[in-house]
């Protein structure tokens, strides 16, 4: 459970609203199964009680909430110069960011920035340079990197971030990186 003051939230609401101030803006729901709100929730939680990462890192994990919230609410009005194109590709980037180590569809992404399916393949394509599939194991791969970094086994971490088996994530993360997952942990520790 995470207790936030009103007051850092007014602002976040509404900046998310796309106004002034938030008013009396309030969730209609109380109980809610969301996985990008639970996301976000935890990362906070997290990073507070752990002590990690800095102050910005915490306000942003608190606009994430705020956001998602008023998102829930149909409310939400992006602010900011991004085009509606980049706003929704930008969701699609942070649906696939908080879930990586979920089995994801194209029809989850395409859901998450509310687009069709071939509207949104078509439109990141053009505005990212490659297809979805190939940016959710290029993100898998350096989140692997990460956990490698950490300490993390290479199979353990072929299997949370939802490689085949081991062969199959030495051949990505070699591609990328010109070295398999072993040989990275070998060079970090020498």
């Amino acid at each position: 459970m995470a207790y936030v003051s009103a007051d850092p939230l007014e602002a976040l609401f509404a900046d998310a609203l796309g106004h002034e101030s938030a008013g009396r803006f309030r969730s209609r729901e109380t109980l809610m199964s969301d996985p990008v709100l639970r996301s976000a929730i935890l990362a906070l939680v997290r990073l507070v009680t752990w002590q990690v990462g800095s102050r910005i890192d915490q306000e942003h994990a608190l606009y994430r909430m705020a956001t998602r919230l008023v998102q829930r609410a149909g409310r939400f009005q992006p602010s900011g110069k991004a085009s509606r194109p980049d706003a929704l590709l930008e969701r699609a980037k942070e649906y696939i960011l908080a879930h990586l180590e979920d089995d994801v569809s194209l029809d989850d992404i395409s859901q998450a920035a509310h687009l069709s399916k071939y509207h949104f393949l078509r439109l990141f394509r053009q505005q990212v340079g490659m297809t979805p599939h190939q940016y959710v194991l290029n993100c898998r791969v350096n989140a692997a990197r990460s956990a490698l970094e950490a300490g993390a086994g290479p199979n353990d971490v072929a299997f949370r971030y939802g490689f085949a088996d081991l062969s199959h994530f030495n051949r990505r993360f070699k591609r990328i990186y010109g070295m398999t997952p072993y040989q990275y942990q070998r060079s970090l520790a020498s």
